[in-house]
């Protein structure tokens, strides 16, 4: 029934409309910067103009009607990929889903927004390589975003024949994330439980230490939070600014987390930054290098000296204008796509 409703809506939809953008495969799960990516992409297309053109499908949604969707969606809409770590070995299932979304829509154009691609040194490590490399040189109109050089590097060899281009996760892409939440003498600790994290037992009592030195409460905090209910297109506005509100209203952030990062960033929050296993931390960081706010700990020796340094500097008003070039390079593929 669900699924009869969603190609209803979607038939409905496409009538009314020459031509569309299809968000597929959009996560429902609590991983918040998951869900502020998609936020992200959506107030990209709003400040195109095109926000009203959006139809979002779920990844449920999309893996009960996937024949079906690709029967119904006309070859001139535009296929949205979200952006993500979702490329190689570290996460199988998201990167069986890139498979799968781009040898099934052949003949639509794609855009994936930003990616990390991370490939392991092993047999399984190479086929994933090759199976990439297989599908994405068969697609004739794909468009793909990359969010460190290693990752433009490896997919411009992966697939010759597409757009590929290098640019900073789409969240940073957000100018209204400020707001008037009061900073509290709180620092929000914002680390890894899972195979991505590298930091370990000692490091984190010596975070502890030199948060206490600098008289603010220890508060945990994680980006991936138990949603009794799945976020929706109506949900996840609210679960991101209310995650930002959280960063917002901190007056320093000790993270292992992109996103914990990026949120950071954006909120203009001091921050200092620790690498994960794959290193989309650390390149992550070097988008926002600029910001006097935010450190990068790549010993853990300077823990104290950088969370002092972190403090010492206070909030930030986050700045968009480094990045815009590389989002209106994005757009402008877009555009072309839709006009094609």
């Amino acid at each position: 029934m669900q699924c009869r409703v969603l190609l209803l809506r979607l038939s409905r939809f496409m009538k009314l409309r020459r031509r569309i953008v299809v968000f597929i495969a959009t996560p429902t799960h609590g991983n918040l910067g998951d869900q502020a990516i998609v936020y992200a992409q959506q107030a990209f297309f709003d400040r195109m103009g095109l926000g009203d053109s959006v139809f979002q499908i779920t990844r449920e949604q999309y893996y009960s009607t996937a024949e079906r969707l690709a029967e119904i969606i006309r070859k001139t809409d535009l296929i949205v990929v979200d952006g993500g770590g979702n490329i190689g070995t570290l996460w199988p299932v998201e990167n069986d889903k890139m498979i799968d979304i781009i040898s099934r829509f052949k003949g639509n154009p794609i855009v994936v927004f930003p990616e990390t691609a991370f490939f392991e040194a092993s047999d399984e490590g190479d086929r994933t390589l090759q199976e990439v490399k297989r599908v994405y040189s068969a697609h004739s109109n794909l468009c793909i975003s990359c969010r460190d050089e290693e990752t433009f590097r490896l997919l411009k060899w992966a697939a010759p024949q597409a757009r590929v281009m290098l640019m900073p996760d789409i969240v940073l892409s957000l100018n209204h994330a400020s707001g008037k939440s009061p900073r509290k003498e709180v620092a929000l600790l914002c680390l890894r439980e899972d195979k991505e994290a590298v930091i370990e037992k000692q490091v984190r009592s010596v975070i502890a230490e030199a948060i206490c030195h600098a008289n603010l409460e220890i508060r945990e905090i994680s980006t991936v939070q138990a949603h009794l209910q799945p976020i929706t297109r109506r949900t996840r506005d609210g679960a991101v600014k209310q995650i930002l509100d959280d960063f917002r209203s901190a007056s320093l952030v000790v993270t292992d987390r992109l996103h914990g990062l990026i949120f950071s960033a954006v909120t203009g929050t001091p921050c200092v930054v620790l690498d994960n296993v794959s290193g989309k931390v650390s390149a992550g960081y070097k988008w926002l290098e600029e910001i006097p706010n935010i450190f990068f700990c790549s010993k853990s020796d300077d823990i104290k000296l950088l969370v002092r340094a972190a403090v010492t500097q206070g909030p930030r008003r986050y700045s968009v204008d480094r990045r815009t070039d590389y989002y209106k390079m994005l757009q402008c593929e877009i555009e072309r796509m839709l006009l094609g």
